[in-house]
C-alpha cells in the first residue's frame, strides 16, 4: 500500500508496467473506478490512473491502486488511510471524500514518486505520496483517521462494513 510510509499499488517492472523514476511532478486523475479482484471478483478495489503532466516522466501514467476490502484488516485500513490523503489532496475534505470515485476525475495533484528497492524475490517497485496542487506543505505523515461508518462511500466502509 502507499501514501505515507505503505506501498499503494506496485508498480513493477513486468506485466507491461515500467519502473517510474523518483521525481515530484504534477498529475491528474483520469480514471477512478471500483474493479473487482482477479482472484476474489466478490471483492473490489479502487484503481486509479494518474497522468504525469510535467517533469521528465510527462505523458506517462501512475497507476495506484487501494483495497477496499482484505482479509488483513490492518492492510485494508492503511489503504483507506491513504485513499482518504489521495482524496485531500484533490481537495477533499479529510475524511468526508467523494461520493463516488468518478468525482476524482480531473483533478490535479503533487505526485511524489520513489522507488523502493528490491526485497527479497521482488524487484524494485514505486511508492506514491500525495499533496495538494499549489501546496508548499513537506510531505510528511499524517495521523490515522478512524474507518468511517457503514453508511459511507464503499472505500471508505471498515472491512467488516
Amino acid at each position: 500500500m502507499s501514501g505515507f510510509g505503505y506501498e499503494v499499488n506496485p508498480q513493477e517492472g513486468g506485466e507491461g508496467l515500467t519502473l517510474l523514476a523518483p521525481e515530484e511532478v504534477m498529475a491528474k486523475v483520469e480514471v477512478c473506478e471500483m474493479r473487482p479482484v482477479k482472484n476474489n471478483p466478490a471483492h473490489e478495489y479502487i484503481a486509479v490512473e494518474a497522468m504525469i503532466l510535467d517533469g521528465d516522466q510527462a505523458g506517462k501514467k501512475a497507476y495506484i491502486n487501494f483495497t477496499v476490502i482484505q482479509e488483513n484488516d490492518e492492510w485494508a485500513k492503511w489503504s483507506r488511510d491513504d485513499f482518504d490523503r489521495l482524496t485531500h489532496a484533490l481537495g477533499f475534505d479529510p475524511g468526508a471524500g467523494p461520493k463516488d470515485p468518478g468525482d476524482l476525475l480531473g483533478k490535479d495533484f503533487v505526485l511524489k514518486i520513489t522507488v523502493k528497492p528490491p526485497k527479497g524475490d521482488k524487484g524494485p517497485s514505486n511508492k506514491f505520496y500525495f499533496k495538494r496542487a499549489g501546496s508548499v506543505a513537506a510531505f510528511t505523515p499524517q495521523a490515522a483517521k478512524p474507518a468511517a461508518s457503514a453508511g459511507a462511500a464503499p472505500w471508505k466502509r471498515a472491512a467488516n462494513g
